[in-house]
């Protein structure tokens, strides 16, 4: 769904109408999607927290998605050309900002992915 329907589709909840299960199922994920939390998403939607919390609670929590990593390759040539600062966004709810991009941090950041998914740094 592209986003300026989804934002039209949250807006048109703020009512005190009641929510659908799918209503709410799609406020939830775009709340998910949004990396913030339940607290920013209601002040920034409109939205009442204790309506996102009750629906949260009443459809319990989603079966998470499998993690799926794509490999990262880091040339040292390319690194000693431009050394930029680079995201990983993970899974839409961890967000790891390095200011450089080295070998370093590279490993880093390939250790603490792996220990996220529950493998061994």
């Amino acid at each position: 769904m592209a986003q300026r329907e989804l934002e039209r589709r949250i807006a048109a909840l703020r009512s005190s109408e009641p929510w659908t299960e799918d209503d709410a199922r799609l406020v939830l994920d775009a709340c998910a999607e949004s990396g913030e939390s339940v607290a920013a998403f209601s002040r920034r939607t409109g939205l009442g927290a204790y309506r996102l919390f009750w629906w949260r609670k009443r459809l319990g929590p989603s079966a998470p998605e499998p993690a799926a990593f794509v490999p990262l390759v880091v040339r040292e040539s390319a690194l000693g050309e431009a050394r930029q600062p680079a995201a990983v966004l993970v899974r839409g709810a961890v967000r790891i900002e390095l200011a450089v991009l080295d070998a370093d941090s590279a490993a880093w950041t390939a250790a603490l992915l792996r220990s996220l998914e529950g493998g061994r740094p």
